[in-house]
C-alpha cells in the first residue's frame, strides 16, 4: 500500500472545457518490483471539494495510469451543481477508484485529473492510495 497526500484549502484550477488537467500533488508511482508481485492495482482518491461558482458551476475528476505505456483514463465523476445563480458553493465529497488490471512491466505511474473551472480541497486533506492484489 502507498499514498500521495495533498493539504486542505490548496487550489486547483482546471480547463472548463474538455481537457483534463493533472492535479499537483496527486501524483503516485508504484516501482516496478512491487507491480510486478501484482495482478492488479486498486487506486483510490477521496477529498472534499468545492467549484468555485464564479468559474464553473461542477467539475470531473478521473484516475489515469500515465505510465508504464500508453495512458489509460479511469471513469469520470461528475461532482457540484447544474446551475450557480444564487446557489451557494457545496462541498462534495470526491471518491474515486480505479482498477488497473492491464499491467505491464515498468514503473506504474498514477494521477488525478481534474476538469472544470476552479476547485478547492477542504477541510481535510486529499489522498490517493494504491493497494496491490495477488
Amino acid at each position: 500500500t502507498q499514498y500521495a497526500e495533498i493539504g486542505q484549502d490548496s487550489t486547483i484550477t482546471a480547463d472548463g472545457g474538455t481537457t483534463f488537467v493533472d492535479a499537483t500533488g496527486f501524483t503516485i508511482t508504484v516501482a516496478s518490483a512491487d507491480a510486478a508481485k501484482c495482478s492488479k492495482l486498486i487506486v483510490t482518491f477521496v477529498s472534499g471539494f468545492r467549484v468555485n461558482q464564479a468559474t464553473y458551476t461542477f467539475g470531473e475528476a478521473r484516475i489515469q495510469r500515465s505510465a508504464p505505456g500508453t495512458a489509460v483514463d479511469g471513469d469520470g465523476l461528475i461532482f457540484g451543481t447544474a446551475d450557480a445563480n444564487d446557489v451557494p458553493e457545496i462541498y462534495d465529497c470526491v471518491v474515486n477508484v480505479f482498477v488497473d488490471d492491464s499491467l505491464g512491466s515498468g514503473d506504474h505511474t498514477y494521477k488525478l485529473q481534474f476538469r472544470a473551472g476552479t476547485m478547492y480541497p477542504r477541510n481535510s486533506a486529499g489522498r490517493i492510495t494504491v493497494v496491490g492484489v495477488k
